[in-house]
């Protein structure tokens, strides 16, 4: 049998309110007081980032299909021609390290990963480094196992996280794997308890790779301004909490930049369209400078139009699970979604080219193949 009907509504229904829920619980914590760095909020920014936002993400619950069983199909191979444009990029990248030395062993990591390599390359290596993970974890979830070579593959691709000092991208990639552990076996508490345990990893990971980055002399109490020594949970404060005083310095001030438009400036700067040199510009506490996944809409539209444009690109995201043929492609959009949904409360991913452009992929190839005449 190689058709199915399958319900593709209930996991992004709970996607968009378990969503909207993490939003308003760190926006909360957020309000413990740990750092000098925080902010008094006013009524606008308590309003809009208690209120109005946590309900712009959860709306599209509403708008979406309710209970949608389509005919989908449930073959997962996908052309062999991936897996060797997969190897052409690695080659490439080995390449680049013979001749440059890779950020990990460089010194100044931080600002090494930003000037290395050839021009362009890094960006296409990533988008299509993110694009066969996630085709391979579809694939691995349908089928409930992972074969030896997208092993491999996947070890290769960490590798390359590890000597570029990627930790956004590592931790991106933990999690496509913690999902396809979570979704490609029944749901059990012990199965929750090993996902939870590897989010714990994750985030030790991105407290060694933190210091890896700032280098031996970093303190991360000093650079948060910690009241007291919490240790390493200012990090936490750093990633998951203090982006929502950022976002509510820029409600608060009417803030907005000269970028011309912050949405769409690191799309038109990866095509060579033009350049933005003004959207880093706006204001941030201390030297945080993440501000949620809301900020480039306010920052563009103010606070009702950047929500209601950030409703558009959000639900027309999680629509696309709907459209797709293939139970493969389905959950490789799927895992894309949680991690673009578990970052609205740290960091805009939507509109950034190795996302966007990644989703696009997998919807081509899903076309493509679901156009294939049978033989």
């Amino acid at each position: 049998m190689d058709n199915i009907y399958f319900d593709k509504s209930k996991n992004i229904k709970l996607l968009a309110l378990l969503s909207s829920l993490f939003f308003v619980l760190l926006a909360a914590l957020s309000r413990v007081e740990i750092s000098y760095l925080q902010t008094t909020w006013s009524s606008k920014s308590n309003f809009s980032i208690f209120i109005f936002f946590p309900f712009i993400i959860l709306s599209p619950i509403f708008l979406l299909p309710s209970r949608v069983k389509s005919l989908i199909s449930i073959k997962t191979a996908y052309p062999k021609i991936l897996v060797g444009l997969f190897f052409i990029f690695y080659v490439v990248f080995f390449i680049q390290c013979l001749i440059y030395v890779p950020p990990v062993f460089s010194g100044d990591a931080n600002f090494a990963r930003l000037e290395w390599g050839f021009k362009y390359v890094h960006v296409l290596t990533e988008i299509y480094f993110r694009f066969i993970v996630l085709l391979i974890l579809g694939k691995s979830t349908v089928q409930k196992k992972i074969a030896a070579i997208d092993i491999s593959i996947i070890g290769l691709i960490l590798m390359y996280t590890i000597l570029v000092v990627s930790r956004s991208f590592m931790g991106e990639i933990i999690i496509y794997l913690l999902l396809y552990f979570f979704f490609s076996r029944s749901f059990n508490w012990k199965t929750t308890i090993h996902v939870i345990l590897g989010f714990i990893f994750l985030l030790y990971l991105f407290v060694l790779f933190g210091n890896l980055r700032q280098g031996d002399d970093f303190d991360i109490s000093d650079y948060g301004e910690a009241k007291k020594n919490y240790g390493y949970l200012i990090w936490f404060f750093g990633y998951f909490l203090v982006n929502f005083d950022n976002l509510a310095l820029l409600i608060d001030n009417n803030f907005s930049n000269g970028a011309g438009s912050n949405i769409f400036g690191s799309i038109l700067q990866t095509l060579q369209l033009s350049k933005f040199e003004k959207v880093d510009e706006y204001l941030y506490v201390g030297k945080f400078n993440l501000g949620t996944a809301i900020r480039p809409y306010v920052l563009d539209f103010g606070v009702l139009g950047g929500g209601l444009v950030f409703f558009l690109f959000w639900f027309l995201y999680l629509k696309q699970c709907f459209h797709v043929k293939k139970l493969r492609s389905y959950y490789s959009i799927l895992f894309l979604l949680i991690y673009i949904g578990f970052n609205i409360s740290i960091t805009s991913r939507m509109e950034q080219p190795p996302y966007l452009f990644s989703l696009i992929l997998i919807c081509l190839l899903d076309y493509a193949q679901s156009k294939k005449p049978a033989i």
